[in-house]
Order: C-alpha cells, then structure tokens, then sequence
C-alpha cells in the first residue's frame, strides 16, 4: 500500500525522531494503519491538522465514509471552505450504500446457505441446514455450489465482492465471517491438486491476509488471528507458485503483522518470536525491514530468563550486523548490556527507551514492566561478569535502601537461578562461576535442522519439476534461496 502523508512527517514535524509509521505503512494494510495515526495524533506527537490530513489520505483508500465526513467537517472548522468536498463525501456515502444493497441483493443466495440472511424466497428456507453437511463432504467449493446446486456465477462473485466489501466499511466481524466463509470455497476447489487448484492459490492467499485483518482490527479476536497467521505461515514458506521475490515481500508482510500480537496477545508471544527468530525471516528482517529490530529488543527485554537466554545469540549478531542499517535507544540499550558492558551508558539509554516506548503504539503499554525487567537484566548480566558486587553500590545506583536492595538482590538471584550468596558482614554479593549446558548448546545448535531439510526438500521438488532455483544465472550475480 501506499501512504504518502505520512511519509512526509519527519520533514514536516521537529518531534518523533524515532516515530516508524512512515516505515511500516508499505507492510501494512490500510486499515492497520489507521490505528497508528490516531495513537500519534491522540499523542500529539505531530500536529493536529496535519494528522487530520494524513487520515483522511489513508481513507481515500477505504469505504470508511463516516469517518472521512467527520475529519473533513473538522478540517473545514480549522481552514474554512470545504463544502463541495463534503457534499462530494455525502454523494459517495450513498453510492456506497447502494453499492452495499445491491450485492446483498446478488450474494443472497450465499447468505442464506451460510446462515447469514433470511431468504425472500420460500424454497430457499432450509438452505443453510446443509451447510454442515457440504463442509464435512469437502464441497463447499464454488464448482460444487455451480454445478451440483444450481448457484449463478454472477452470486458466487457478488459474495465474494460482499466479503472484501464489509471489510472495506469497517464492518471487521462481519467481514470475518464472510471471508471464511469464502476461503473454504476456494481453498479446496474439484480437482484437488489438478491445474484448476493451482490456478486457485493466489485467490486463497489473498483470502488469508483478508481474514486476519479483520481479526487483528476486532481486538478481539487475536487467539484466532495467532492460528491464522501460523496457517499463512505455512502457505508462504509451502507454496511454490511465489517468486523469491515476492516469498521474500510476504514474509516482511507478515512480520509486520505479527507486532499486534507479540505485544497485545501474551498467549501468542511464542509462536511469533518463534517466526522472527526462524532464519528465512531474520533474512527478510535484515533485507527489507531492519528497524523490527527495536520490537525484538524490547521483546527479548520483557520476557522472562529462559527465553532471552536462549535468544541472546541470534540478538546480539543482529544487532551488532544491522547496528549501520537502524539503531535507536532500545538497540543501543541492549547492545551497551550484552556487546559492550557498558554499564553507565546504559542507564542513560534506559531513560531514553522510556520516552521512545511512550510514543510508540505497539510499546506504549509496556514502559512501566520495560523499566522494572531491564533493572533485573542489568544486575543479572553485572552479576556473571564480577564475582564480588558491593549491595552499598547497588542500592545507590538502584536508588533504594540498603534493607530494601538487599531483598530485591535476593529475589533476583532466586529468579536467575544464579548461584550465589550473600556476605552480610563485607556487605558484598558472591557468585560463583557459572557454565553453560551442555544439553542447551545441542539444542541450540540443532533447532534449525527441521527448517533446513524442508528447504532442502523444497528445492528438490523444484528440481523435478524441471523449476529453476534462481541460485546463478550463466555465473552473473543473483539471489535465490540458501541452502
């Protein structure tokens, strides 16, 4: 997608230095973005009438009516003028609405199977009580609603024009419903893998992205949109009818995606930072959009021990690779705790990290759990570099009493599983050394092995089928897949 407003906000506004919108609206659909710009307006990082400005450009693009009437009606109070575009906007809305009457009135009978709409017509009356019964047969599919039932082209079509219809008009659990609706008859076509499947395979995938946006938008509906996108995972890393390219854009998409439920669904956390720590999407990451580094950053900062650990590695050659391509205060703050040691600069970066959490919508909720985790992982990786800490020099640097630190210290090492003790008389904690798993370094050394040999099966079938690998082209440079 295209959003030129906000592209233009770093030159326009002197505040939101770190501010990613401009940088994310190419990954996101429309109405995904649209939930940014009013966090940023809400914020007042930029101002008012140019984020007025920028909504209404992204609308454009939308059949959110109501609320381009709205913005225009505000910007005409600001500018004055404006009322031939708001009688433009009253002449579309009821063009939309007709619009909306007129494929209900073609899709109907869909709805009425689907158990969507009452049917005008009497025979129709018992036409969604099948529903259940084409599902379980596996023909619910638009050749076997044509051929065997007696459904029009023309209502197979409206359907599916309704079902990005209600998404276009903010509708999301409606357009919900439609879409699954919609997917399953075209995700399993007659014919089974015959050309008539293939040629459906680009429909279904757009189908996918629909539905997951419609789930994300809801707020609530992430447990449902954490299953769909493991599925639309799987379709882009499976299918063979995508170019390099093009797997290499989706999966940039996808991660971009994933930001709404690493950070707002908690249940979700790990199967997403599982996706951004898989090889083919640190790739994309590095390729097309390196400042989800700062998400990955926070992420590995916020949760618990056994996860960062496990983590660290890959971070830390991310972020020491890409530190040229995109760094900010979360970056920074990161790298000066497990690249540098550079304790004192990073109790400056802390403080930055909270101004830039404060203006960011998927950080925003987490500042105050950011700050009370990033004090445990300093101490924590302060703690296995030194063997002798003084608990004087901790408390005043943690500003707490001695009393209180104490405890705090305490806690901690019992969370960390560390392996140390506290010296009441030399006021000092000891730690004893520390070394790594041997059962952890297999692990970790092995955990990509799955991931490899699909590659590499891939790349056989690709061979059989006579495609090629794009790997050389006559000995010129080119990309391709790595294995």
């Amino acid at each position: 997608m295209s959003l030129s407003t906000p592209k233009e906000a770093p030159s326009v506004f002197g505040h939101g230095v770190y501010d990613l919108t401009n940088k994310f609206a190419p990954f996101l659909d429309q109405h995904l973005v649209l939930p940014l710009l009013e966090f940023l307006e809400n914020k007042g990082c930029y101002a008012h009438e140019d984020m007025l400005k920028a909504q209404l450009n992204l609308l454009k693009h939308t059949k959110l009516i109501d609320r381009r009437i709205d913005i225009q009606a505000e910007l005409n109070q600001l500018n004055g003028g404006g009322e031939a575009a708001s009688a433009a906007l009253e002449a579309e809305k009821e063009q939309i609405g007709q619009e909306m009457d007129d494929l209900r009135e073609l899709a109907e009978p869909v709805l009425v199977l689907i158990g969507e709409q009452e049917s005008t017509n009497p025979s129709d009356a018992h036409q969604h009580q099948k529903m259940s019964q084409l599902i379980q047969e596996q023909n619910f599919t638009e050749q076997h609603l044509r051929d065997k039932m007696g459904f029009t082209q023309e209502s197979l079509d409206a359907f599916s024009k309704l079902s990005r219809f209600m998404y276009d008009v903010g509708q999301y659990d409606t357009a919900q419903k439609y879409l699954e609706h919609h997917a399953m008859m075209v995700e399993n076509p007659a014919g089974g893998g015959g050309p008539g499947a293939a040629r459906e395979v680009p429909k279904v995938f757009g189908v996918m992205w629909g539905k997951v946006a419609a789930e994300l938008l809801q707020n609530t509906q992430y447990g449902q949109a954490k299953e769909d996108i493991m599925k639309l995972k799987d379709f882009i890393d499976g299918q063979l009818f995508l170019k390099p390219l093009e797997v290499l854009q989706q999966r940039a998409w996808l991660l971009h995606w994933c930001l709404f439920l690493l950070f707002f669904h908690p249940e979700s956390y790990d199967s997403m930072i599982e996706i951004f720590y898989s090889q083919k999407y640190v790739e994309a990451m590095q390729t097309c959009c390196p400042w989800l580094i700062r998400y990955l950053s926070a992420a590995f900062v916020l949760h618990h021990q056994g996860q960062r650990r496990n983590n660290l590695k890959e971070l830390v050659r991310l972020l020491r690779q890409e530190k040229y391509a995109y760094r900010d205060p979360l970056t920074e703050f990161v790298e000066c705790i497990h690249v540098t040691y550079n304790f004192e600069d990073a109790q400056k970066k802390l403080v930055e990290c909270l101004k830039v959490m404060e203006d960011d919508f998927f950080l925003q909720y987490s500042k105050t759990e950011f700050l009370e985790h990033a004090r445990m992982m300093i101490f924590e990786t302060y703690c296995r570099l030194h063997e002798t800490i003084d608990i004087a020099m901790l408390s005043d640097k943690l500003s707490m009493t001695q009393e209180d630190s104490e405890k705090w210290i305490v806690d901690l090492i019992r969370n960390a599983e560390f392996d140390a003790k506290i010296d009441s008389k030399e006021n000092h904690v000891i730690m004893s050394k520390q070394f790594p798993s041997i059962y952890q370094e297999i692990i970790n050394k092995t955990k990509d092995l799955g991931a490899k040999s699909h590659g590499l099966a891939t790349n056989i079938d690709r061979y059989r089928k006579g495609e090629s690998l794009n790997v050389r082209n006559n000995g010129k440079g080119g990309g391709g897949n790595r294995y």
